[in-house]
């Protein structure tokens, strides 16, 4: 069962980077698909040029993008981190049936 307790503030922003590291993440994810599913280029690349074009999405354009985007992204990322922060996993009451 899923409760809600108040965090600590070492835990919120541990959880608040972790949530910064994988929305971060998953925009460079989503950057470098874009950009290799959208090219109309018809001429063979290296496989270099892809994994080099994933390296800096990853590191360079998907945080920018979060920067372009910060009057939605920061409270986004604030948000989700000090929501995973206050979630506990609690054992559920033991119920009449169990013979226990």
């Amino acid at each position: 069962m899923i409760r809600f307790a108040k965090p600590s503030s070492r835990r919120m922003l541990a959880c608040t980077a972790a949530a910064t590291v994988f929305v971060c993440t998953v925009a460079g994810i989503g950057l470098s698909v874009g950009m290799i599913a959208g090219s109309n280029d018809t001429s063979p690349v290296p496989t270099g040029e892809y994994v080099r074009l994933f390296i800096v999405n990853l590191t360079m354009w998907g945080p920018m993008l979060l920067l372009i985007a910060w009057p939605v992204s920061v409270p986004l990322i604030l948000v989700l981190g000090i929501l995973a922060a206050s979630v506990r996993v609690a054992e559920p009451p033991n119920s009449a049936a169990d013979p226990t």
